[in-house]
């Protein structure tokens, strides 16, 4: 096991081999790779959606075997994105031809912005940001489309606690195996986040398989996937990866004007951890400034992350979920305060799969929220039952 200068938290042989792959540190012979679980290293690949970074340098030091898996597992990956790929250009221009402002978040445009290619980048799903007040068409097109509403609601006062609580709705095309976030904030965090106004303003315009598309802003791509992996603790090694290349491709000044344009906002404390932790498992070159403004809410996510990106296998994260569960409390705390963790456990008494179960009608609507553990432990029990 590997410890970290700044932690008492320890990697196992495979995760530091592929932290060596993501920052350029190796292997650079066969005898690194002595040791190594096979099965755990090809777990921890695809758990982290690390295939494309890591496949060259395993590969070139790696036996027949493992060579033949790692290239089976990308080009398996290549196809599944260029769906992903295909699905959005439909989805754009379904959208455009009906006016629905749009932007295509991570997935096959952020792919394309890194790595000039749309399939090279893993993705689950699909993430589409709309204004809040085009929903209705939104999913109407989506539903033409093939697609279905997960995220199910049949009165006006569920679709209005949805849209308070949550950032977006899951809807899935069971023809083509796609998932699709469909987003009107960027997150659930309660805290000082990014208008929505200024996204639209600031948004932007790129090639995209002989189109093109509207995304986030350089600035503002940055800051949603600095929050979006804070959030979630960083337990992917894809989103710190990410970030190591998108500020790779940007100067220090820039990383500084970035850094003072996040003064007033949550994203402050995000960007802090997400460049504390570059540094650290990455060897990323932070300005010191930022190192030393680095607050103990920063801190405490880097050593949130650490953890979980150290745990995070299948397994593993089975077995501790009521502590993930209170990392991400104390994440959403550490992000926006007492009024992040208010909202991070209130969040989680709005459960519209609980509504499949038994739903209270509107007029008595907040018992919802009252009965919601009880709701939820009868649908369990109930799936239990012969």
């Amino acid at each position: 096991m590997a410890s970290h200068p700044n932690s008492s938290v320890s990697f196992s042989k495979e995760l530091q081999l592929l932290l060596n792959c993501l920052s350029n540190k190796g292997p650079t012979d066969s005898t690194q790779l002595a040791g190594i679980s096979e099965t755990k290293l090809i777990e921890l690949i695809q758990t982290h959606r690390i295939i494309s970074q890591v496949r060259g340098p395993l590969s070139t030091f790696s036996e027949g075997g493992l060579q033949e898996k790692l290239n089976g597992i990308y080009s398996a990956n290549k196809f599944t994105q260029l769906k992903f790929a295909a699905e959005l250009i439909k989805i754009n221009k379904a959208f455009s031809s009906q006016n629905i402002d749009h932007l295509a978040l991570k997935g096959p445009v952020l792919s394309q912005e890194i790595y000039n290619d749309p399939s090279e980048r893993t993705s689950r799903d699909l993430d589409i940001f709309i204004r809040v007040d085009q929903l209705d068409p939104s999913l109407a097109i989506l539903k033409e489309l093939g697609y279905e509403l997960l995220t199910k609601f049949s009165t006006p006062k569920q679709k209005q606690a949805i849209v308070k609580h949550y950032h977006h709705m899951e809807l899935y095309h069971s023809d083509e195996n796609v998932l699709l976030e469909l987003h009107w904030k960027l997150s659930s965090s309660k805290g000082n986040s990014i208008s929505a106004e200024e996204l639209w303003s600031k948004s932007t315009v790129i090639p995209f398989a002989g189109g093109a598309i509207r995304t986030l802003s350089k600035e503002h791509q940055l800051q949603y996937l600095c929050m979006h992996g804070a959030l979630h603790s960083f337990f992917r090694l894809q989103w710190l990866t990410d970030l190591h290349r998108l500020f790779g491709q940007i100067s220090l000044d820039e990383i500084d004007a970035l850094y003072a344009a996040t003064e007033i906002s949550e994203a402050r404390v995000c960007l802090n951890a997400s460049l504390l932790l570059l540094s650290e498992l990455y060897g990323f070159d932070v300005p010191e400034k930022i190192t030393k403004d680095a607050d103990r809410f920063s801190k405490r996510i880097v050593q949130i992350s650490l953890r979980e990106i150290a745990a995070n296998t299948s397994m593993d994260r089975k077995k501790s979920r009521w502590r993930t569960t209170l990392y991400n409390h104390k994440v959403h705390y550490s992000i926006s305060g007492i009024r992040g963790l208010i909202g991070s456990i209130f969040s989680r008494n709005v459960r519209p799969k609980n509504w499949q179960i038994f739903a209270f009608p509107d007029s008595l609507f907040f018992l919802n929220h009252v009965f919601s553990r009880f709701i939820w432990l009868f649908g369990k029990l109930k799936r239990k039952a012969p």
